[in-house]
């Protein structure tokens, strides 16, 4: 019997929803509002609770989750193989030795790769979480100047790799 459904949650959230399970038999636990129970224990006073609740990302195919094994925080994302079939691929070339650890290798890490358990088209990519592009705000030019190196640097070490990245802009996942 599928449990009732968490109040609030969005169509694209409820993707997330269906997979917590999975993903908990997996070792990730996604955030409290996912839990089907969250609705007893929330309480419109609780600042925790409400910050939980009012979470969400600007693009659907991301959520954040926490790596039960060290409480280190993630962040997942799906991959539609029939629109991206490279992505999942690309992101373990440059997460495995010799790419790995390379100075000018600014990829992303790669630390696991579900298949989602639903859909054969859909690929669940795990990575770190990351701060913002903003934060913190840069208190110098040579901040701002180190940052672009870096993203430029980035983007040539994929391409001499033979990989064009094609997502070059300002916006970021």
């Amino acid at each position: 019997m599928e449990p009732s459904l968490p109040p609030g949650l969005d169509e694209f959230e409820m993707h997330w929803f269906h997979r917590r399970e999975f993903l908990l038999r997996q070792g990730y636990r996604l955030r409290p509002k996912f839990d089907p129970d969250f609705a007893s224990r929330y309480h419109p006073l609780n600042k925790s609770a409400l910050n939980d609740f009012r979470a969400c990302f600007f693009r659907h195919t991301i959520m954040d989750a926490v790596r039960m094994s060290d409480g280190e925080k993630v962040m997942m994302k799906l991959v539609h193989t029939s629109l991206h079939p490279h992505e999942a691929e690309i992101a373990q070339l440059f997460s495995l030795p010799p790419h790995l650890g390379h100075p000018r290798n600014h990829c992303i890490p790669l630390l696991d790769l579900l298949q989602d358990p639903e859909d054969p088209g859909i690929q669940i990519m795990v990575m770190p979480l990351l701060v913002s592009f903003q934060e913190p705000l840069f208190e110098t030019v040579g901040e701002l100047i180190d940052c672009w190196r870096q993203i430029f640097e980035g983007m040539q070490y994929m391409h001499e790799n033979f990989v064009a990245h094609r997502y070059g802009t300002s916006r970021i996942i």
